[in-house]
């Protein structure tokens, strides 16, 4: 589940429960949790104690674990550092730990391939509550691990009511001998973000794929191609629900030029979400992808978790929402209020649940990223008239255009003095 029994030995019994507690945001640099999680407190049973953030990217972590006095985890120094202190490095126990970035990716040089998931594996090893949970987070680095869980789903609901896209496992290229019928769209290996995927039009294309497969020893899956009208992705932060469409160029809607509109939540996206959520123990963050095809029929694609990518338009809300989430999650685990053992009672609500109520949280949050908007614009007012200030103090001051500059008066110095030294002997 996505906070486990288990907790680092920072956290146990033995611990003053005033004492700060501790999160670590396993994040680039595009989100700022020194600044989203300013003043956040969590409830222990002594009262509300503050808690001590720190955000590092899966490279800036270092760490080793012991069986009987938990993990030594340093941090830093960032190679983009956010503010001072990530220029450092901090040595940090955290209580709980946000996972916002997949600490596996395809790179970005030759040679250069990130793979983080021992580090993954070793925040687990110290018992630290994840969001999500390990298993959510081990799981969806690898694609038919989510789709078999997913599948799952389907076959207890129907795929009437979870429409997921029927699919072929190939678990080596060896075994890339029948192709399905064309046009279908193989995916190789792990990758997220469009990576890894090829259209394929004939038997040809997939015998010479097959080749290229079989010199990485890599798996691959097969998918039917669906010619898209657009994209849905449907976001689940909590007990906050939204949906947006997306159409692009590219038969890879999620790659090159995209634009994006909100569409209503209607009950069946809510129901896909509020399934997908119950899996490996519970999502506290996912975004489910699907397609719809020309005659507006639905196909279920994959669900990605807490290194969901956020829409620009909404990021500041969900992010909010997001941090909220975590100091709830937090203040369940340190109050040891009672989870039950998947989590459905307390981590996501009830298929039936009111579409008034999640409306309300919406707009909620809303709000909230409205205020922060609004203390933001009037921060940025105060500057520009701290500016106007000093460019009028600088004008009403008259020693600006009395003195003149070093070099201006070294010149008039020269002008006098060398003619009143050659004078003289000229005439003399």
């Amino acid at each position: 589940m996505a906070t486990t029994a288990t907790t680092a030995t920072a956290s146990s019994g033995g611990v003053n429960a005033l004492k700060p507690k501790k999160l670590l945001a396993v994040v680039g640099t595009t989100e700022n949790w020194y600044r989203l999680g300013k003043d956040m407190v969590v409830s222990t049973p002594l009262g509300e104690v503050p808690v001590e953030i720190e955000q590092a990217t899966w490279d800036d972590i270092t760490c080793c674990c012991y069986s009987d006095s938990g993990i030594e985890l340093r941090l830093g120094p960032s190679k983009t550092p956010l503010c001072e202190q990530q220029k450092n490095v901090r040595r940090f126990i955290p209580d709980f730990i946000i996972v916002r970035n997949f600490c596996r990716s395809v790179g970005g040089r030759l040679g250069s391939k990130p793979d983080f998931r021992n580090t993954l594996m070793a925040l687990y090893y110290a018992g630290i509550p994840m969001m999500n949970s390990f298993q959510a987070l081990y799981a969806e680095l690898e694609r038919p691990i989510m789709y078999a869980a997913l599948l799952s789903i389907a076959k207890r609901l129907g795929h009437n009511k979870f429409p997921l896209i029927p699919q072929i496992f190939y678990p080596d290229h060896s075994e890339m001998n029948i192709t399905p019928s064309t046009p279908f769209v193989v995916k190789v290996s792990y990758p997220h973000a469009g990576f890894g995927k090829m259209l394929i039009q004939s038997t040809e294309d997939f015998q010479d794929l097959s080749g290229v497969i079989g010199l990485h020893k890599d798996y691959c899956t097969a998918e039917p191609f669906i010619e898209s009208e657009y994209e849905l992705r449907i976001i689940k932060i909590g007990n906050t629900y939204r949906a947006h469409k997306r159409m692009g160029s590219s038969w890879k809607v999620n790659a090159g030029a995209s634009c994006r509109e909100p569409v209503p939540m209607e009950e069946r996206y809510k129901l896909w979400v509020d399934e997908a959520s119950k899996i490996f123990g519970g999502l506290d963050l996912l975004a489910l992808d699907a397609i719809v095809d020309k005659n507006g029929k639905e196909y279920i694609l994959e669900v990605n978790g807490s290194a969901l990518g956020l829409s620009p338009e909404h990021e500041t809300e969900n992010l909010i929402a997001i941090r909220d989430l975590v100091q709830q999650r937090m203040s369940e685990l340190f109050t040891q209020k009672p989870l039950s053992p998947n989590r459905l009672e307390t981590l996501s609500p009830s298929p039936t649940a009111s579409s008034l109520e999640t409306t309300i949280v919406n707009l909620k949050n809303e709000l909230a990223t409205a205020l922060l908007q609004v203390e933001e614009e009037k921060a940025a007012y105060s500057q520009l008239e701290r500016r106007l200030e000093n460019e009028r103090a600088k004008h009403k001051n008259p020693s600006h255009f009395i003195f003149p500059s070093i070099p201006v008066l070294l010149l008039i110095v020269i002008a006098v003095l060398i003619p009143a030294l050659i004078v003289p002997h000229l005439f003399g």
